[in-house]
């Protein structure tokens, strides 16, 4: 994650930010609101888990919940591929998240953001 950030600030000048959630429960979103009001371009949840089958969903809703209404258009998720996630350490990085799919989406959520200032939909993107 940290590495991400840093690729992006010197590459494109992306300046970024990465909260680490570590209670599962109960979600206390409340201690990140003065950072939700600065957020310009994207807010980016990354899960190793497949889709549907983690807490990225559980996150993303609660933010929806809070979020004003600029804000919902900027929410973005990255998972592991829709599969089965196996234990072999060679075929698991095949499944789950990496650098890149992570680097892309921060991108792509940036470059959308950019084109277009309206209203928008959560975004996905997969390995």
């Amino acid at each position: 994650g940290l590495a991400v950030l840093e690729e992006l600030l010197i590459e494109r000048e992306i300046l970024g930010e990465m909260f680490v959630l570590t209670e599962i429960y109960p979600l206390r979103l409340k201690t990140l609101a003065p950072y939700l009001d600065r957020v310009s371009k994207a807010i980016v949840v990354v899960e190793e888990a497949s889709p549907g089958g983690g807490w990225s969903g559980e996150v993303l809703a609660a933010l929806h919940r809070c979020a004003s209404h600029e804000l919902i258009g900027k929410l973005h998720f990255v998972s592991a591929r829709d599969s089965v996630i196996p234990s072999d350490r060679k075929l698991e990085k095949k499944i789950l998240p990496d650098k890149t799919s992570i680097k892309q989406c921060i991108e792509r959520a940036c470059a959308a953001r950019h084109q277009h200032h309206g209203h928008g939909r959560t975004a996905r993107a997969r390995v």
